[in-house]
């Protein structure tokens, strides 16, 4: 088996027939399926049932793309690391909440023409499972694993917004932090889902002997 073979295969499996597949791939139909006859010869194995309606995977053929999409995902993934290291194209993939993507990674990714191939979006208690499958870099809320290399990027405050009366205070007078004892008895809105900033304001209310009743 050669990479260009399971390309085709790839190609053919995906448009479901052998001239979507050619025109996809920029070869002749004829070169095409000489490559899947040969694919098919070198294993043994039908990995297409012909009909009327196109190209269709037959049990082999099913189980042979599953190994193909992982064979060339990590050929893909191979020629980036080796460049990014040793050939000085650096490209970066990183993963981070949808809010630091669109108010951070992309915003410093257009003013500096950083390296960023793409940016993955998920949940700050799923980020790092994502180094696992093709991300460089994680930017989360959430401290990392024992076992991850890590830098502190950023150490900010919490802020809370409300109407002076909800604090209790004439605006004029409020100081630059308020104390978490002020908004004890008060209905409080914030990000839940176990977020990092959910853990920070339970410790803290925990430190100063409060109750934080989450509905």
């Amino acid at each position: 088996m050669d990479l260009r073979s399971l390309e085709h295969f790839r190609a053919v499996a995906e448009q479901g027939s052998v001239s979507a597949a050619a025109l996809d791939q920029s070869i002749s139909q004829p070169a095409l399926s000489r490559h899947i006859a040969g694919l098919e010869r070198s294993l043994g194995v039908r990995l297409f049932q012909r009909t009327p309606h196109g190209m269709v995977l037959t049990a082999a053929g099913d189980k042979l793309l599953g190994f193909v999409s992982d064979i060339l995902a990590g050929v893909s993934r191979a020629e980036e690391v080796i460049k990014t290291l040793y050939a000085g194209n650096p490209a970066f993939h990183f993963a981070c909440m949808e809010t630091t993507a669109q108010y951070v990674i992309s915003p410093f990714a257009a003013e500096t023409a950083a390296p960023v191939v793409d940016i993955r979006t998920a949940r700050p208690d799923e980020l790092y499972a994502t180094l696992t499958s093709g991300t460089d870099l994680v930017v989360s809320t959430f401290l990392p694993p024992a076992h991850l290399a890590s830098i502190e990027l950023a150490d900010l405050p919490i802020s809370v917004q409300s109407t002076p009366a909800v604090i209790g205070e004439p605006a004029v007078d409020l100081l630059d932090s308020v104390e978490l004892a002020a908004l004890v008895g008060r209905p409080i809105a914030l990000p839940g889902n176990g977020s990092a900033f959910e853990n920070t304001v339970k410790r803290a209310a925990l430190a100063d002997r409060n109750s934080l009743e989450l509905a």
